[in-house]
């Protein structure tokens, strides 16, 4: 693709069903390239972004997620490998998620002002979730390696990604892990967490997560804990990913018990919206998104043995969390649709 000229992965394909090209990001310019498509008044559906040549111009990197987005791809095909998919589509593209991984290796354990997944939160410098992220990703191509036969480039990795790991707990310090480097006495939810657990890496450590964890207890809102300390807004995926960080049962359930409340509470007639604000209960923007399969990440989460988590495995028992979500939302949705027919329930989740 020609017209994506960056050395770090792109946000997104096209506007779905089209795989157009990406059209995060792109520069609102009236001109032959740009034609002013980016204008949420005009056409939600692009032209084919991907046919334009590298003179273009179109993408503006202000609005891109370069560490953001190198970490997810990485992670996502380790994951997807872990849990037993084939791995010829990491085969293929190989020196791309190479070429990806060398970008974190430069540019993730200090990354620069730029957006994060929480785009809406602004941009930041020295994010230090997403030098979680970086590091989670670095993990991940080293499990990449390993699954495709490449162990001394696995090993390579796995050492590369313990110096980062060393090299983060020396930034970041005693104590609970600030929003940003330096910023002492804040905090952010550190859900990219989650795959450093689930990898079986734990570089950053058990005593890390449980701190973390401890601390958004503290923190919690009548409907969860807020996603940083600079607004009470708070996402319920990412409250769902921090709850699986920890290993004790009982705060795991203190993190998502809210969550709960805010499905049975939110005075939003909204399907399991999943960005809102943790006092009010009130929307803030996004619902009926597929980002709420995350609560099932506890799933994911198995017991440690030994001191050594066993990773991406089936679980036999369902965790507590993934039930009583799954019950209360087919109930709430089961609500809903009563509320809009006007009929009366017959017996089903609502009991």
């Amino acid at each position: 693709m020609p017209v994506w000229t960056y050395d770090f992965a792109p946000h997104d394909l096209g506007t779905y069903p089209w795989c157009c090209g990406q059209v995060y990001g792109v520069k609102n310019r009236d001109d032959k390239y740009s034609c002013n498509m980016t204008m949420f008044s005009g056409p939600r559906t692009h032209t084919m972004l991907y046919l334009r040549p590298a003179e273009s111009n179109i993408y503006d990197l202000a609005g891109q997620m370069p560490v953001e987005e190198c970490g997810n791809m990485l992670v996502m095909a380790a994951a997807a490998i872990v849990a037993g998919a084939d791995k010829s589509l990491a085969k293929k593209n190989f020196s791309l998620l190479k070429k990806w991984v060398g970008y974190l290796e430069r540019e993730g354990l200090r990354p620069g002002n730029q957006l994060c997944t929480d785009d809406f939160a602004g941009h930041l410098a020295d994010n230090v979730n997403l030098a979680v992220k970086a590091l989670a990703g670095i993990e991940g191509f080293s499990l990449i390696c390993r699954a495709l036969g490449k162990d001394a480039l696995a090993e390579e990795y796995a050492q590369k990604a313990e110096k980062f790991a060393s090299a983060m707990r020396t930034l970041v310090g005693e104590g609970v892990m600030p929003l940003a480097y330096g910023q002492a006495g804040t905090y952010s939810v550190k859900y990219n967490l989650l795959f450093d657990k689930l990898f079986g890496f734990d570089l950053l450590g058990r005593d890390v997560r449980e701190r973390e964890t401890a601390h958004y207890i503290e923190k919690n809102e009548r409907y969860g804990v807020p996603l940083d300390g600079r607004k009470t807004y708070t996402k319920s995926d990412w409250i769902l990913w921090a709850a699986a960080l920890t290993d004790d049962r009982e705060k795991c359930r203190a993190l998502y018990a809210p969550v709960l409340a805010y499905l049975a509470e939110s005075p939003s007639r909204k399907p399991f919206a999943d960005w809102y604000d943790a006092k009010s209960g009130i929307y803030e923007c996004f619902f009926n998104r597929t980002v709420q399969g995350r609560y099932l990440c506890a799933l994911a989460c198995r017991p440690r043995h030994g001191g050594a988590h066993r990773g991406l495995k089936p679980r036999r028992r369902i965790f507590g969390a993934a039930a009583e979500i799954v019950a209360l939302y087919m109930r709430a949705k089961c609500v809903v649709s009563l509320r809009k027919t006007k009929r009366h329930c017959r017996g089903c989740c609502c009991g």
